[in-house]
């Protein structure tokens, strides 16, 4: 049997700096041998998801196939002596799936992180996998009934990246992220405005978690019930979560409210804010309990 260190993991998914994939690609190349698979044309869908204020070029794959990842062009660029151990697909934003799997003699598995918005799609496509994880818990009964190797696997945090990064807080409060326009989320940050200073940058990576280490209280809203990276973020690094419940998505079975963040119903949200920045020592207590258990 192989040691850990000598595995081969071929990891598809498109470079977008905010994709997940970057930062479980980072942390696979901690432990094993891991070659990216992908096309590296794919500006229509960054143009198309409103990408462009990211400020990062789209990250080139080691071994470029067409837009649609196919294996059989993948293979011969990755080296025949090196066949992988391991494929791992990560779902991309705009949910094109990968070709001639079946070209492949090791497992399969895939991540879909948008089953709430995509999953007809999904349920299709993880037949052609051994293994499927999910990050929404809500879907795993509908996984569950036609594949039995299906498994929850909930967002995470980079350690390498999301952390105390200042000892000094700028922001009361900040939100990191896209808010639409007459959406539920531009209501509840609308009602802190007129109460307190807002910190609001749509931004990522680096600077993301710059400006969430540097607030005292991050908002965050469970946009259709998803137990989103942002929850994660936020936690680790070291500023009090101040989020809504996001039910059926095990929230509350990671983490516990009062105890590693603050929660707020949409009538009170402005009291809860009030009261934690009125008292540091408790705010920070629930802030360094947040970070400890994420």
């Amino acid at each position: 049997m192989k040691r850990l260190e000598d595995l081969t993991v071929w990891v598809s998914f498109p470079g977008y700096p905010a994709a997940i994939g970057i930062h479980i690609e980072r942390a696979l190349r901690t432990v094993c041998r891991v070659v990216t698979v992908g096309s590296n044309e794919q500006q229509e869908p960054v143009e198309s998801l409103s990408l462009r204020e990211m400020k990062r070029p789209i990250l080139p794959s080691e071994a470029r196939t067409s837009f649609f990842p196919d294996i059989e062009q993948a293979a011969p660029k990755c080296g025949a002596k090196e066949p992988p151990d391991l494929f791992l697909w990560l779902e991309p934003p705009h949910g094109f799936s990968p070709a001639d799997l079946d070209a492949l003699s090791c497992p399969r598995a895939c991540y879909f992180i948008d089953s709430h918005n995509n999953l007809q799609f999904q349920l299709k496509l993880a037949a052609e996998f051994d293994y499927v994880f999910i990050a929404q818990r809500a879907c795993l009964g509908w996984f569950k009934a036609i594949h039995p190797r299906t498994f929850w696997l909930p967002f995470a945090c980079d350690p390498g990246l999301h952390r105390n990064n200042t000892l000094r807080k700028f922001h009361d409060i900040a939100f990191t992220g896209e808010v639409l326009p007459g959406s539920r989320r531009q209501a509840l940050l609308t009602n802190l405005q007129s109460h307190f200073p807002v910190h609001l940058d749509n931004c990522v990576l680096n600077d993301m978690a710059r400006v969430l280490s540097e607030s005292r209280i991050v908002f965050n809203n469970a946009a259709d019930q998803d137990l989103s990276t942002n929850f994660f973020d936020a936690l680790a690094s070291a500023s009090l979560l101040l989020s809504d419940m996001a039910k059926g998505s095990g929230q509350d079975e990671l983490f516990v409210e009062g105890e590693d963040y603050a929660l707020y119903h949409d009538l009170n949200i402005a009291d809860v804010a009030r009261f934690y920045l009125r008292n540091a020592r408790i705010r920070e207590r629930i802030a360094a309990r947040g970070r400890k258990i994420v």
